[in-house]
């Protein structure tokens, strides 16, 4: 470490640690605590400067809350919309509802979206009008007496046990 060095890869103008320096390697002539206000032009300048900062830093806070509540409910109404057969047009579509509500409210955009269209949404599945019997395979002793037999009326009787009659 040199003596230049304040172990932070910053010199200082005399060459000691811990000294300041600003960002353009001009040192900076000492001051008293109250000497920056003691020109009122500079002190109003600077009141200026820091105003328009803070209306800069107000702007920016209000547009990233307005980004923060967009995505927000772009999320809610693709949660919502989810099951839609074209998920980019159905989320379009509310979102031009929810421009025209007085209170937006994406789940209730999207509730109304589904009973105007439900066109743009997948059927659910169909259920079956009457299910399958569930019947156990039919005994090996009927496969086996029909086989020994050779009687038609064995043979029949084991061939519907095997259908599930």
């Amino acid at each position: 470490m040199t003596s230049d060095d304040d172990g932070q890869g910053q010199t200082n103008s005399g060459g000691e640690p811990g000294g300041t320096q600003e960002m353009t390697g001009d040192p900076e002539p000492p001051r008293s605590p109250g000497e920056e206000f003691a020109d009122p032009g500079a002190a109003q300048a600077r009141c200026r400067a820091l105003q328009a900062e803070v209306e800069r830093l107000t702007a920016l806070a209000a547009s990233l809350q307005a980004r923060l509540g967009a995505a927000e409910r772009r999320r809610v109404l693709e949660r919502e919309l989810a099951d839609a057969a074209d998920l980019d047009a159905a989320v379009v579509l509310a979102e031009h509802a929810l421009g025209a509500m007085d209170e937006p409210d994406a789940a209730r955009a999207a509730r109304d979206l589904r009973a105007r269209m439900p066109f743009l949404f997948r059927a659910g599945p169909v259920p079956s009008a009457m299910a399958g019997r569930l019947t156990a395979p039919p005994p090996p002793d009927l496969a086996q007496e029909a086989r020994e037999t050779g009687d038609q009326r064995t043979l029949l009787r084991y061939l519907r046990a095997k259908r599930g009659f």
